[in-house]
């Protein structure tokens, strides 16, 4: 049986390799039901996954290891291992694999399809359908790879010019966006996804210069206006009994700081531009905290607009915490409306 070890997301992975009566085709292994076979995806091999986001040619894919007797040294014991979606090269170790995809092949020329690598049928004819356009619009070959590379950019506003912070759609799945942080004269370059922070990791000392989709995508980035935050608004919310005094004095400090610091407290990051959906609102909140995963000193909060609930990205797990009150701040001032949806 052919090996498929390509997928967008968990969903797409479980269509594709489930194909089979509550069986595993990366593996070979029946199941009893459908809850344990869709359990011994996520857990063996999604959690196992490599992010090829990076390979622009590979758009948003995900390569997951295989179990399938396709190496003679590993029949015995079934051991995992990686197909190369490039040169269909097999790697056991998922370090070796990660250095192999983001180095030595990452230059290679792709072959054919490999006999152990089976795509999608309708996602391969539509590929093979586009390059055969490109061709009619770029004569030249040379031009192709960055043709098909700018049309897997992500969607991205600009949330601070004067810092270099950006919002990016974290996937071509996923429209919930990831700060990432990229300023050429400051010398800035971040991104919080954690699977592009371990692929920087392990190249840091191989090839320093290699970005992410998330940062490539930046350049196209829309413009977003900075709106100052008045009193008018904190006081109303306070008269409204939707915050207490001492809150509205928090946040006035949070206002001052964001001042000093000369970077916008509140943002709205408007992905409706995108023909992205307008259920959820995005709001990038100033933290003033630096951390390894979050260099933009920035948090999301997100409003879901048909259920009127609230959630924050900090490690506050239950409650309103300070950002979300910073986000209801500017919502009232901005668009009042949607505070009759806000939870008191």
């Amino acid at each position: 049986m052919a090996a498929i070890t390509l997928a967008d997301d968990l969903t797409h992975l479980i269509k594709i390799v489930a194909a089979e009566e509550n069986s595993c085709s990366l593996c070979d292994i029946g199941f009893e039901t459908v809850e344990k076979l869709h359990t011994h995806i996520d857990r063996v091999h999604w959690t196992k996954r490599v992010d090829a986001s990076c390979l622009h040619r590979l758009g948003q894919g995900h390569v997951v290891p295989c179990r399938l007797k396709c190496m003679q040294s590993v029949d015995k014991d079934r051991r995992s291992h990686y197909h190369c979606p490039i040169c269909s090269k097999l790697l056991r170790r998922c370090g070796t694999f990660k250095y192999h995809l983001f180095n030595a092949c990452r230059n290679s020329t792709p072959r054919e399809k490999s006999k152990t690598l089976h795509f999608d049928v309708q996602a391969e004819s539509k590929s093979k359908k586009q390059r055969k356009e490109c061709q009619k619009t770029y004569s030249i070959s040379h031009c192709l790879p960055r043709q098909r590379r700018d049309a897997h950019k992500l969607p991205a506003v600009c949330i601070d010019p004067r810092n270099g912070v950006f919002m990016v759609s974290q996937s071509s799945n996923s429209a919930a966006p990831i700060h990432v942080t990229k300023h050429l004269i400051k010398g800035i370059i971040g991104c919080e996804d954690k699977d592009c922070i371990s692929i920087f990791e392990i190249l840091k000392d191989i090839n320093p210069a290699v970005d992410c989709n998330h940062l490539h995508s930046v350049q196209n980035a829309h413009s977003i206006a900075n709106i100052a935050l008045g009193d008018k608004a904190l006081n109303s919310l306070v008269e409204m009994n939707l915050i207490s005094s001492a809150t509205s004095e928090k946040c006035r400090s949070e206002r001052m700081k964001s001042l000093d610091s000369n970077a916008p407290l509140v943002v709205y990051a408007n992905f409706e531009a995108f023909g992205i959906s307008n259920r959820y609102k995005y709001y990038s909140i100033l933290t003033g905290q630096n951390t390894h995963s979050s260099p933009s000193e920035r948090v999301r909060v997100t409003f879901d607009v048909e259920a009127g609930s609230w959630s924050c990205l900090c490690s506050r797990k239950t409650g309103t915490c300070l950002h979300i009150t910073l986000a209801k701040w500017y919502v009232f001032q901005t668009d009042p409306e949607l505070i009759s949806s806000v939870p008191r």
